[in-house]
């Protein structure tokens, strides 16, 4: 036998070996989780990724002032007091799962962001972020949810024309079942209709059955949410011509979760969707959306708010 054949052959074999140990690592994962409680907790947040402090640097932009005039974006102390602050609240709140908007690579690391080390360590990452601003799903390491390895990705990352949305499905084991977990950022279907039908299209595809052959025969479980860039009357439309009219949006009266594209009014643009197999238990947001750049702030760093949108937050429980 060649020196070349025996090579492949012994990669080949290696491989085969590498997808048993992954096929046994997560069939554990999925029997370890059948032992714990089925209600978890869920916390949504588009969390105005860096590159797109461009948009809102002139008034009534909510980055007005930002004491980086010659700059096309936010200086880097606002950057990292932003960052530090939506890590402050994900790591006071620690929920099983966090679905992250306009989130880039470099929220995960220290130069921006002073609590990056701590987020890395309290969570597993799921990301479209390697080219640019995108979605992100962390799983609370040893939390309710187990991540089982099993990985979607639709669409790609967001330009800076908001043309190109994504959105990050995660597959984890709750209570020994399964469930899909997606941080979705939509075009404003005001803008897009018809990429936003391509988008959930192709969302749709990722969720069926005989695509992703790890789903049990029943009805795969499924909890959606994020930045639809679309008001409820909207969000109404595009469930009755899509996948997501077989979801449950959810409606706890939760208010206005961020700002117009001119920062000049509060909208309700995100939202979250289950699927018959999950049942909310509570639901809750943060403060009222204001702009987090103070106009009379004299500090270097007048940052007095995470992201022109806030996080919803919810416990749901497997049924």
């Amino acid at each position: 036998m060649s020196a070349a054949m025996y090579s492949t052959i012994a990669t080949a074999s290696l491989a085969a070996v590498a997808a048993v140990y992954a096929w046994q690592q997560r069939s554990s994962r999925i029997a370890s989780a059948s032992s714990q409680p089925t209600r978890f907790n869920v916390l949504s947040w588009n969390i105005l990724a860096r590159p797109f402090t461009y948009f809102n640097k002139e008034p009534p932009g909510c980055v007005q002032g930002h004491h980086n005039p010659s700059a096309d974006i936010e200086s880097t102390a606002q950057t990292r007091a932003r960052y530090g602050l939506v890590s402050d609240a994900l790591l006071a709140r620690r929920p099983d799962v966090v679905l992250l908007q306009e989130c880039e690579k470099a929220f995960f690391e220290a130069e921006l962001n002073p609590r990056a080390t701590e987020v890395n360590i309290a969570y597993e990452l799921f990301a479209t972020h390697e080219e640019g601003p995108g979605t992100a799903v962390l799983v609370l390491r040893g939390g309710q949810c187990v991540a089982t390895g099993v990985v979607s990705r639709v669409g790609a990352t967001e330009d800076t024309g908001g043309t190109s949305k994504s959105v990050t499905l995660v597959q984890v084991a709750i209570g020994g079942r399964l469930l899909w977990l997606g941080s979705i950022h939509a075009t404003p279907v005001k803008y897009g209709p018809q990429k936003v039908r391509e988008q959930l299209l192709q969302l749709s595809d990722a969720l069926r059955p005989d695509v992703n052959a790890t789903l049990t025969a029943s009805p795969p479980r499924v909890l959606i949410a994020g930045d639809l860039n679309a008001e409820p009357d909207e969000i109404e439309g595009l469930q009755r011509s899509s996948c997501l009219g077989g979801l449950q949006r959810i409606d706890a009266g939760l208010g206005h979760t961020g700002l117009s594209a001119t920062f000049a009014e509060a909208v309700t643009i995100d939202h979250a969707f289950i699927s018959p197999g999950l049942r909310v238990i509570s639901a809750a947001r943060e403060k009222q959306p204001t702009s987090p750049f103070g106009k009379a702030a004299e500090s270097a760093s007048p940052v007095v708010g995470a992201s022109d949108h806030v996080w919803q937050a919810y416990t749901l429980e497997m049924a």
